[in-house]
């Protein structure tokens, strides 16, 4: 009685987790122990006959052997020696305990198929699913404007050999501050002391109207820049549309895929603004495995301590140590 007792409050201290599974797994573990004790205690008795007295068996004879060995050696002197050696290796073991709570150690394939999935997402250029860079902001433009300010980092870790490569939105729609920059550039360049556009296209052949309307298109007040409606209706966009998330809940985002990842530099990266984060899915879940760990950790240890504490104020102080140990 007393240990089914002391077990179904282990299970029901696991009960106040705040984890469904830990949850879900004490809530039957306890009906269980309830049920099976009821089946021992009312069902049991009346269905067993007079059981047969086995005493020269093999393994009861093995069995008696042990324990009189046993018996023997602990009133000896060796009892405490054996306890010593016993607690040294407890000691020993449990310094040596680590943890790891990576969700990727469920399943190992074997080392070629792993070797195969990564050339085949070179060759076809794919990026990692579990791990990107989320980039928001209140408008489109302020999102594409972070993506270009971290993109010249997201670079030197390639140059580290950190990350083999990245795909971003702003590579291929810049922001219209990088437009409008450009365009200053094109018109300084290009428009600046001795005319270069006109020089160039005269030695080209090209006729005078032709090279009068480039130059006033160029200087034209009146622009259609491209933004990320334009670009998404365009049929350039659709193997990168994927990128774009839009409007979530009065914001705007954008993700950054990543193949080839390596430290944490990406994970520092990150910490330096306010709208990056840097998503891995994996880490993620293998935390909430650790937390999950550590509540149940405590849970158990509580349990523990007020099963010892029923089995003090019924057996006494060392009787109760005893039974725990």
């Amino acid at each position: 009685r007393m240990g089914t007792l002391t077990s179904i409050i282990g299970y029901l201290i696991l009960f106040l987790t705040p984890f469904p599974g830990l949850r879900q797994m004490a809530f039957f573990s306890s009906i269980g122990l309830i049920a099976a004790y009821l089946t021992l205690v009312g069902v049991y008795p009346y269905g067993l006959g007079q059981p047969k007295r086995r005493e020269n068996s093999f393994i009861m004879r093995g069995i008696g052997a042990w324990l009189s060995l046993w018996r023997r050696s602990y009133a000896t002197v060796w009892r405490w020696p054996i306890g010593f050696v016993i607690v040294i290796v407890s000691m020993v073991g449990m310094l040596r305990l680590r943890s790891n709570d990576d969700i990727r150690l469920l399943q190992r394939p074997p080392a070629h198929l792993l070797q195969s999935e990564r050339n085949l997402a070179q060759v076809l250029g794919r990026s990692e699913i579990s791990r990107f860079l989320l980039v928001e902001g209140k408008t489109p433009e302020e999102v594409l404007v972070t993506e270009e300010a971290i993109r010249p980092a997201l670079h030197k870790l390639q140059g580290k050999g950190e990350l083999h490569s990245f795909l971003s939105v702003s590579a291929f729609l810049p922001s219209l501050r990088r437009q409008r920059a450009n365009l200053r550039l094109l018109q300084e360049k290009l428009m600046g002391p001795n005319n270069p556009l006109v020089l160039w296209m005269q030695r080209m052949g090209f006729a005078s109207k032709a090279i009068q309307a480039a130059a006033k298109r160029l200087n034209s007040k009146q622009r259609l820049w491209l933004t990320p409606q334009r670009w998404l209706q365009a049929p350039i966009s659709l193997a990168l549309r994927h990128l774009w998330i839009g409007k979530v809940n009065q914001r705007y985002a954008s993700i950054i895929t990543l193949r080839g990842m390596k430290g944490e530099g990406l994970a520092q990266l990150a910490r330096q603004y306010k709208s990056v984060h840097y998503i891995d899915k994996v880490a993620q879940i293998s935390k909430l495995f650790q937390r999950q760990r550590e509540w149940a950790s405590l849970f158990v240890l509580g349990a523990y301590l007020f099963i010892f504490l029923l089995l003090w104020l019924r057996y006494g102080g060392k009787r109760s140590i005893l039974v725990m140990l």
